[in-house]
């Protein structure tokens, strides 16, 4: 059985950290697996070009056109990121000329491959959703329901770029229902509300939906001896300390605004701890900022040096660093939106807020921090307890990639008899 991932990256952000830990484990698992992506991380078993050099420059500036466009017309209070999918770039040549059994597609935008070149792959396709990009027009990550209703816009007056940006995002979703009308696509989301969005969707909802999510290496991410791993990172040692970052620092869906607000209603003393961009705020707080960080062996370091992880995204499929954090045996607290609540269990390894209401985040930081602040730390060490079980039970390698290659020896036989599935 061989499969081949398709996906723009294959290094930095949360899809491309997925794809190549999922390539990993199922390697381990003796399964042949490879990547096919434009941007291509320098490891020891690299992934394969989608371009040549000329391809790729031509890649480059279609790319660049393409966002242009969509920043022209971008309106206040639009949430991108967004996605035309354009330009045909011929890569579904190259998927279909490969040996792959199983072509198994994942954040394929930025001009990569076009909606009517998907249409086009002729071996089975499975494909997970690291977004709402394949069931929406233009956008990633959607804030309406127009994905419900076959984006049948309203008729209100509002400025001339809302309505040319919301025309592109049903110009777009009529011709992905164009161009995949009699595909066979397998689709996977690493999380129930994400599963529910296609359910739901006019475009997707007639598609087979798994749930199985993103594997990890539990050994890598692990709880390590909070004294020596602030000290190697260089952070006071008596002090409670409260992580936050993203790649994405600045994204309206991230939430990190949500947070800064509940600042004024914290009352536990504690430091903030930020990776990923700069935090700017107002707050006494004191900041450490730790910059971007890509190594995963300082990424477990600084989520078992801090004591209470906060992600208050408005908007979340399967944040990664939510479940690393866990792994590593940090209680997280967000709020109770998307695929937050199949990692965290409300007050039993973290807290899950009502959206988005920044008093009840700051209620669940100092929940957490004041099981610390008492001289019998038992409750919080059960959080603690809870946050490393709930990993190793659901989100493990060997768990996650005997969910996938079931699905793939479904779709092989099927695929073998003739059906349509």
């Amino acid at each position: 059985m061989k499969i081949l991932h398709v996906t723009y990256s294959d290094k930095g952000g949360g899809a491309a950290i997925a794809v190549a830990r999922l390539d990993k484990a199922l390697i381990k698992q003796g399964i042949d697996s490879s990547i096919l992506s434009v941007r291509c991380s320098e490891k020891t078993k690299p992934s394969i070009p989608a371009f040549g050099s000329i391809k790729l420059l031509l890649n480059q500036l279609e790319n660049k056109f393409s966002w242009r466009i969509l920043q022209n017309l971008k309106c206040t209070g639009f949430l991108g990121p967004c996605s035309l999918n354009l330009f045909p770039t011929g890569i579904h040549k190259k998927i279909n000329a490969s040996d792959a059994d199983i072509i198994h597609l994942h954040w394929v935008n930025a001009e990569m491959i076009s909606i009517e070149e998907i249409a086009k792959i002729k071996k089975p396709v499975v494909w997970t959703l690291h977004d709402m990009w394949a069931f929406c027009g233009i956008e990633h990550c959607s804030e309406n329901l127009f994905f419900k209703n076959g984006y049948q816009l309203p008729l209100e007056k509002k400025p001339w770029k809302w309505h040319w940006m919301y025309r592109l995002d049903q110009w777009t979703w009529k011709r992905k229902k164009k161009a995949w009308k009699n595909c066979a696509f397998h689709f996977v989301t690493p999380g129930r509300w994400l599963a529910n969005c296609v359910q739901s969707s006019q475009l997707l909802a007639q598609y087979p939906v798994e749930i199985i999510p993103n594997p990890f290496d539990i050994n890598r991410f692990s709880p390590q001896n909070q004294s020596s791993v602030r000290e190697t990172l260089k952070l006071p040692q008596n002090t409670l300390l409260v992580l936050i970052g993203a790649a994405a620092l600045n994204a309206r869906h991230k939430g990190i605004d949500l947070f800064i607000e509940s600042l004024d209603y914290i009352q536990t003393s504690f430091e903030i701890v930020v990776f990923g961009g700069e935090l700017k705020t107002s707050s006494k707080h004191i900041i450490h900022q730790m910059g971007a960080i890509w190594d995963e062996e300082k990424m477990a370091s600084l989520y078992s040096a801090v004591d209470l992880f906060v992600l208050p995204s408005r908007i979340d499929n399967f944040p990664s660093t939510g479940v690393e954090s866990l792994a590593c045996g940090t209680p997280v607290v967000a709020f109770n939106i998307g695929g937050l609540p199949d990692m965290i269990d409300h007050k039993k390894n973290g807290y899950l807020a009502t959206p988005f209401d920044v008093k009840d985040l700051a209620h669940g930081i100092d929940w957490i921090l004041k099981q610390l602040d008492t001289k019998n730390k038992t409750n919080y060490q059960t959080l603690c307890s809870n946050a490393r079980e709930k990993v190793v039970c659901y989100f493990s390698e060997e768990i996650v990639i005997n969910h996938y290659k079931n699905l793939f020896l479904k779709i092989l036989a099927q695929s073998k008899k003739g059906q349509n599935v």
